[in-house]
């Protein structure tokens, strides 16, 4: 069951307190806390506050206690610090951070026809998709001259990047064409789509269509 936290307000005075303390010496804020026995929900959540983030949380005892340990609110440094000391995986989409256990983590190969493996990196990053476990790539095991890439993750976390993968494949593998923009029956300038557009996305009254 997913869940939202709310805000700590223990630990966020003890951070506040911190925080003028440094203004008052000309020091810069910290964006570390000591925890001492704290719910790691309370941890999560004041996370969730420095960040403005919101962090989903599937199959994780949270009711663990954090004890004396200094943590580091920052993200990824946060994300990172979860992982090594409670084995806790994620993924990040946008402004939503999912955090898992790992049991229901799947590997998913995917062919990558037009793409290679460093494309689809650049691709996922660009839709602030991060995870827990980067993509790895290979060639393909068949002989084929073609990349593969391995996800690894919850099926949410797969089925975004999968989608994304697919789409931008697509793209690749129908040239674009070019289009001259008409308007009153005069030529008015010019410029180049892809030709899987939806016929009135492209505002077709207005654009005449030559293929290269």
């Amino acid at each position: 069951m997913h869940r939202i936290f709310k805000t700590l307000p223990f630990l966020g005075l003890f951070v506040v307190l911190q925080t003028v303390l440094a203004v008052a010496q000309n020091t810069p804020a910290p964006n570390r806390a000591h925890i001492v026995d704290m719910p790691l929900a309370d941890v999560i959540s004041w996370f969730e506050q420095q960040n403005d983030v919101i962090v989903r949380v599937d199959d994780v005892p949270t009711h663990t206690a954090v004890r004396a340990t200094t943590v580091d609110f920052g993200n990824p440094e946060f994300l990172i610090w979860l992982r090594q000391k409670f084995d806790v995986e994620y993924y990040q989409h946008g402004r939503t951070i999912y955090l898992n256990s790992g049991k229901e983590n799947t590997n998913r190969v995917v062919y990558l026809e037009y793409l290679t493996v460093e494309d689809v990196r650049t691709l996922l990053t660009g839709y602030e998709i991060h995870s827990s476990t980067p993509i790895s790539g290979q060639n393909s095991l068949d002989g084929k001259n073609e990349e593969v890439v391995i996800l690894t993750g919850p099926d949410s976390y797969i089925e975004i990047s999968e989608a994304l993968i697919a789409r931008a494949e697509r793209e690749r593998a129908v040239p674009p064409i070019r289009v001259s923009v008409m308007r009153a029956g005069i030529r008015t300038g010019e410029t180049r789509i892809n030709q899987n557009i939806e016929p009135e996305q492209a505002e077709a009254s207005q654009i005449n269509a030559e293929e290269e």
